[in-house]
């Protein structure tokens, strides 16, 4: 599917309007970002990779490390990719951050 207002384009299963691809489904921003892995009540929920494109800046909500109660979440750096889990679209449990300056965190992330 693709969104007519921002060209992006949904390949997976959709139900009662709301993806919801437990498997595998990918969305390709028009932007150039892209995010391949498992939906939930039309949010990014369970395994995950997200490929972000140029200088785009993902602002989340503050994420925590559990265990060092330590924030993360490193402002004006751009990120190049996340791997592991989500849980309503937000970083959450098991994951890897890769930054475009080379920069790298692997570890527990924690939605808030």
């Amino acid at each position: 599917m693709t969104y007519a207002d921002t060209g992006d384009v949904f390949e997976g299963t959709w139900d009662s309007d709301q993806r919801v691809d437990s498997r595998c489904g990918v969305m390709r921003y028009a932007a150039g970002h892209k995010y391949a892995g498992q939906w939930s009540g039309d949010k990014k929920h369970g395994s995950g990779t997200m490929e972000f494109k140029g200088m785009y800046k993902y602002c989340l909500p503050l994420t925590v490390c559990p265990e060092t109660d330590t924030e993360f979440n490193k402002g004006d750096d751009s990120l190049r990719e996340y791997v592991g889990q989500w849980s309503a679209d937000m970083f959450d449990g098991t994951g890897s951050v890769q930054y475009n300056n080379g920069d790298r965190y692997s570890g527990q992330f924690r939605a808030h």
